[in-house]
């Protein structure tokens, strides 16, 4: 860049180096350690459960694991703990290499009625730089934990035939959509979509559902699938995700009226 250009292009230019270079570090540190796996299932019949991380062909990277209670994902280590070992909690992870994480139940009193959910997190701490000024990443993953205490009622791959959807009226006063688990797993929707009578139809943002709970979703719209924003919903179809990630088949169910004590 010539030195006559304003000072203000040249600072724009630095600013947009530095950004690309950050993004080109967050790729390569997103292309080292991975997890086998978008969520884990403990069997609580069985002594531990176990999941895969392996290392990409670039760099060694030490993992450090835990486990900890479900929160809003800005947690760190050192955040309250939940009645499970990782083990080994702290390794090296060389490139091209993959090892294996064993979880392990540790204590407390969990509801035998009904499955619990936390985060297993797994951080890839990169080498430390030979070179000076480098911006190094510490990346960490999370995935969800379900806790099944053993002799549980009913099939998890069933639960969603125990869901029940209505219209509502949300805690803001503004239409919501309801829906009441009565099974006894967490179900955690890949896609919700509501249309009316004359089949305009939207997607809104859905979430998980916890066992014997309900989940209030507002009737905002996620992305227009329609050119008609659907005025009275009559109808909800809906994916789920299995214990193996992948996204169920969509079903259908037709909507119940909404009531003046919904809440």
């Amino acid at each position: 860049m010539s030195l006559h250009t304003p000072i203000f292009l040249r600072r724009s230019a630095r600013t947009l180096a530095a950004l690309l270079c950050a993004a080109g570090l967050m790729s390569a540190a997103h292309a080292g350690v991975t997890i086998s796996g978008t969520r884990v299932i403990f069997d609580g019949a069985k002594r531990e459960a176990s999941v895969t991380v392996k290392n990409g062909p670039e760099l060694p990277y030490v993992v450090q694991s835990w486990v900890e209670q479900m929160g809003d994902g800005d947690s760190a280590a050192d955040a309250p703990r939940a009645p499970f070992l990782v083990a080994p909690p702290l390794l090296r992870l060389d490139a091209g290499k993959e090892s294996m994480l064993r979880i392990l139940r540790n204590g407390g009193d969990l509801p035998t009625d009904r499955e619990s959910v936390f985060i297993l997190n797994v951080k890839e701490i990169p080498p430390k730089s030979q070179e000076d000024n480098v911006l190094q990443l510490a990346i960490r993953s999370r995935v969800k934990l379900f806790y099944r205490p053993p002799g549980l009622e009913g099939k998890a791959a069933e639960a969603a035939k125990q869901l029940s959807w209505s219209l509502a009226t949300g805690a803001d006063g503004k239409p919501a959509l309801k829906v009441a688990n009565a099974s006894r797993y967490h179900l955690t929707f890949g896609s919700v979509k509501v249309a009316d009578a004359d089949n305009n139809s939207q997607e809104i943002k859905g979430g998980m559902v916890a066992p014997l709970a309900e989940l209030m979703l507002p009737l905002t719209p996620r992305k227009a699938t329609t050119a008609t924003v659907p005025q009275a919903p009559s109808s909800v179809t809906f994916t789920t995700i299995n214990d193996f990630g992948g996204e169920t088949d969509a079903e259908t169910i037709r909507l119940a009226a909404p009531s003046a004590s919904a809440k």
